[in-house]
């Protein structure tokens, strides 16, 4: 019976810890990038292009804590990540409008990045008419790049 409680007791302080939602990014900063077709070379196949220098930044995250960040671009926002690091999701409202950007995320194969993803998600929620709207353009963006590949470069 001692033993059972000893080993649970020693199992408990493993697992805890483990479950207890926090995450590594609070206090680091992702540049989330993607190839900056219009640099690349006619000559040079996208897939020959392995250097950070042909990526383009189009927003970066500042993390402050277990679930907010904030972005040079568009201000504050949550975040969430899911336990197995495959899934991240962002989150930037005001009293108006809404904006969701969804990603799948993978280890990164390149050197110079953390983690490599695709955009799974892409919601915005407009403002009414009379409202000026402070992430549209940002989702335009997006929405007509909608690249297939990013990287979460640290900084």
């Amino acid at each position: 019976m001692k033993k059972g409680l000893i080993f649970l007791s020693i199992l408990t302080l493993f697992i805890l810890p483990a479950c207890d939602g926090k995450n590594d990014l609070s206090g680091k900063t992702f540049a989330i990038s993607h190839k900056a077709i219009s640099l690349i070379p006619p000559d040079v196949s996208r897939e020959e292009i392995d250097d950070d220098d042909w990526y383009k930044t189009f927003l970066t995250l500042e993390f402050l804590n277990e679930n907010e960040f904030t972005s040079t671009q568009l201000g504050k926002g949550t975040y969430e990540l899911d336990r197995d690091d495959k899934e991240f999701t962002i989150r930037f409202e005001n009293n108006n409008e809404h904006l969701e950007i969804g990603f799948n995320l993978e280890e990164s194969k390149k050197d110079f990045s953390k983690y490599s993803a695709e955009i799974n998600n892409l919601d915005f929620q407009p403002p009414d008419d009379n409202e000026v709207s402070h992430f549209q353009k940002f989702y335009m963006n997006i929405n007509l790049a909608m690249e297939n590949e990013y990287e979460f470069i640290r900084e």
